[in-house]
């Protein structure tokens, strides 16, 4: 055994068998094998000039505090341990059972480990610029950090509870397995594969071109990026978070799995046997698999498809190819064939099968009449649906009673069809209410808000919030009886009443459904008395009038609304095709019971035919309104429209009846109207045979006679 003290410089040496060397100042291009050792202190240099150091057969290198090891070569059975503040190590290259320390403070750049070396990175340590490949592996332990690290040719690195590693590169077969450990900003393509497992996340990492990112039991990733040829697998209770699929990307969520808050845009795919919060579709695919949940769903263009068995609740935006509900016990959604929703137990508004606005009682479809809707959620059955028909409109409330933790929610439900006959389906969340525990009676309890909704089908959902962790919950539905203050309440008058709102008016006009109230005259009063509000906003009524006249109309309503008066205009397009719209001649607003109000004079011709409406100004907030329409004023205009060109010289300003009569002939030929004018009356004496057969020609003979 020999002992070598290095001050100045020491090159080409050979340290044997037990051999010790200490190095203070340069060692060149030595050997330390068969049990020798090298320690390279304060301020020493081992440096491969020409030729690299070589540790093998059981040689050590330890690289001290402030001590540089330059161009090293660790393989069969030799060791480099780096320990020390400042520390530093260099162009390492580690194979053929090589290993390489680096601990406490000390560094290694540029280091390669191949096949059957092992580098290890532990407390306190750090590396950089390194490459693991060709069987080679790293291990970063706790506290341990590797930055930009490049992963390849099945090279392999795991990081351990408290390891990080950041900027990695995983290509070629390469694997990057998080243990407990995290990752940052890591690069995963061209066959690499990064393991996420128990405690082990990633935050923004990047997978593509055939790379896989596959997170296991118990891990979780934020803000991964699937680009094209990139998948990223959700095992059984994993989870992922704020991650983007993009074109050519895939997302696979096994069942047990967990997304949250994904995107898949335009491209991208997404296959979801688990479940899945806040998902949105930009013109991406979506598969919703047998047994899947989503919580949330916006769909901005986006082709998605439900299976058997599949959930989803709270969507909105675009179709979705969506199959049938089995609204029941197992409330899922199934049979993409069917075209009407099939459910036997149905809540029902109206006709035989009602809720009476009068008792909270339900009456299903199978006409068992019990109070409210009972039924159980839980584990195995975490949601139901039940639908309700209302044949008019009603302001619907709800009392919702149960044993454990529940969320009800109000929803639409929409079949459409495309250009080809494809038919789509969609429902709409409109309002959402948790339940809240009751200390007193020690049960979960909630009153919803009153909800607008017109006459047609919706349906309300009962969730168990715990049920994946076992919960239940034996629940009741009733109606918040309309006898409470924000009860539910029933717009009666818009069952009755609603045959008036000439919705075919823009493509019939006059021959439309709009209800004619006949000819008004001086001895007409009480023109209207009706009712407009939510479900029946507007009211519409043609009328004539007797002879030409100026009229005034009085109003009075119980509740906010505006009278207008129009006439029907129509337009024909190139094809042929007429349609109509409607010129306002005359509108006023009038308040809730507020005294009589007047409008102002108008002048309407007979032989003319004339619409008013009324309209709830507020209906859309559940308002409504009974009015009452007077005729307050009818003057009838003598002569009408040709009153003017018929009077008298005081009247007209003229000389003489001579100028009168010029004045109404060129009225008459004008106005080629002279067949509605009563000229019996006109008062004219004489004529001479030029004004007669002026009067003749442009009259059609009417007057040849006077």
């Amino acid at each position: 055994m020999a002992t070598y003290t290095v001050y100045n410089t020491e090159s080409s040496k050979t340290i044997g068998a037990n051999d010790v060397m200490f190095v203070y100042g340069w060692a060149f291009s030595c050997t330390i094998q068969n049990g020798g050792s090298m320690s390279i202190l304060s301020s020493g240099r081992a440096v491969g000039s020409g030729t690299w150091n070589t540790i093998n057969n059981g040689g050590v290198m330890i690289v001290g505090s402030k001590g540089i090891a330059n161009s090293t070569e660790i393989n069969n059975g030799g060791m480099m341990i780096v320990s020390g503040n400042n520390a530093l190590a260099t162009m390492t290259n580690v194979k053929n059972l090589g290993s390489m320390v680096v601990s406490d403070y000390g560094s290694a750049s540029a280091a390669r480990v191949g096949a059957g070396g092992k580098m290890f990175v532990s407390s306190r340590g750090s590396a950089y610029d390194c490459s693991v490949y060709g069987g080679g592996s790293m291990t970063v332990l706790s506290n341990g950090c590797v930055s930009k690290c490049y992963v390849t040719n099945a090279g392999s690195m795991t990081v351990s509870s408290g390891g990080r590693v950041s900027s990695a590169i995983v290509s070629g077969n390469g694997r990057l397995d998080l243990a407990s450990g995290s990752a940052f900003h890591a690069s995963i393509g061209s066959g690499g594969f990064l393991y996420i497992s128990s405690g082990g996340w990633t935050l923004d990492t990047t997978v593509s071109n055939d790379g896989r990112v596959i997170i296991l039991k118990s891990g979780s990733d934020l803000g991964t990026e699937v680009y094209s040829g990139g998948k990223l697998y959700v095992s059984s209770e994993a989870e992922a978070n704020v991650d983007t699929v993009f074109s050519g990307g895939t997302m696979v969520v096994s069942k047990g799995g967990s997304a949250i808050a994904t995107t898949v845009s335009s491209g991208g795919s997404m296959v979801l046997y688990g479940d899945a919060d806040d998902l949105t579709v930009k013109k991406g695919s979506v598969i919703i698999k047998n047994g899947a949940t989503v919580t949330s769903l916006t769909n901005k263009g986006g082709d998605i498809s439900l299976e058997k068995g599949a959930v989803v609740m709270d969507y909105k935006g675009d179709p979705i190819k969506m199959p049938d509900c089995d609204i029941g016990d197992n409330n899922y959604l199934y049979d993409k064939k069917a075209k009407d929703p099939v459910n036997s137990n149905v809540i029902y508004y109206g006709g035989t099968k009602k809720i009476a606005a009068n008792t909270t009682a339900i009456v299903l479809d199978t006409g068992i009449s019990v109070n409210g809707y009972s039924n159980y959620i839980g584990f195995g059955d975490e949601t139901d649906f039940v639908k309700i028909s209302l044949d008019h409109a009603a302001k619907v409330s709800f009392n919702l009673k149960g044993t454990g933790a529940m969320k009800f929610t109000v929803w639409s439900f929409t079949i459409s069809s495309d250009k080809n006959e494809k038919t789509t389906y969609s429902m709409k969340s409109l309002q959402a209410t948790t339940a809240k525990y009751d200390k007193v009676t020690k049960t979960y309890k909630a009153t919803t808000k009153g909800l607008l909704l017109d006459k047609g089908d919706y349906y309300i959902s009962m969730q168990s919030t715990n049920a994946k962790k076992g919960g239940n919950s034996y629940y009741n539905v009733t109606l918040n009886p309309p006898s409470n203050l924000d009860g539910t309440y029933f717009f009666d008058n818009a069952k009755s009443n609603n045959n008036d709102d000439w919705d075919d008016m823009k493509t019939k006009g006059a021959s439309g459904k709009v209800v004619n109230l006949g000819q008004i005259s001086a001895n007409t009063s009480l023109l209207l008395n009706d009712w407009v509000g939510f479900g029946d906003a507007v009211d519409y009524r043609e009328f004539t009038v007797k002879s030409d006249a100026k009229v005034r109309f009085s109003l009075q309503s119980t509740g906010a609304a505006k009278f207008a008066i129009y006439k029907l205009v129509s337009k024909t397009d190139r094809k042929g095709v007429t349609t109509y719209s409607l010129k306002q001649i005359l509108s006023k607003s009038f308040k809730p019971k507020e005294d009589f109000v007047e409008t102002k004079l108008l002048q309407l011709d007979a032989g003319e035919n004339y619409y008013f409406s009324v309209q709830s100004t507020d209906a859309k907030k559940g308002g409504e309104a009974n009015y009452y329409i007077y005729l307050y004023d009818y003057e009838p205009i003598p002569y009408g429209k040709y009153a003017d060109a018929l009077a008298g010289p005081e009247e007209t300003g003229g000389s003489s009846a001579d100028d009168a009569l010029s004045d109404a002939m060129n009225a008459f030929a004008a106005a080629d109207f002279l067949q509605d004018a009563p000229l019996a009356a006109a008062g004219f004496l004489s004529l001479d045979s030029v004004q007669e057969k002026m009067f003749a020609d442009s009259s059609g003979g009417i007057l040849a006679g006077l």
